[in-house]
């Protein structure tokens, strides 16, 4: 399983998500997060290792070679990764605890 976040300039935001993706009901080690980072260009990569180190997940950070939009940076996402279920959010979001549990229980 794994979670795609398209990202882009929102570091404040993808935070918080991270933060509530770190507090679901299914442990860290069940899914992956991948978080594509759409040419930002402000450091966010760094930026972004320095967010991950404080949780519990599992995180591969990628980055798009122009920005293009964030269906792209999804296609990338989903395309780096051979999670056979995929998830995507956007980096303005707080899930709540539950929310990839009820995904995978409704599939």
């Amino acid at each position: 399983m794994a979670v795609v976040v398209p990202t882009f300039r929102r570091l404040d935001g993808l935070a918080k998500l991270l933060r509530a993706l770190d507090a679901q009901t299914m442990g860290p080690d069940t899914f992956e997060v991948v978080v594509v980072d759409d040419c930002s260009g402000d450091g966010a990569l760094d930026r972004l290792q320095a967010l991950v180190a404080g949780t519990s997940l599992r995180v591969r950070a990628l980055q798009t070679p122009i920005n293009n939009g964030p269906a792209a940076a999804r296609n990338l996402g989903w395309q780096a990764n051979g999670a056979g279920l995929l998830a995507f959010v956007d980096d303005d979001c707080e899930p709540a605890p539950g929310w990839l549990e009820a995904g995978i229980a409704t599939l």
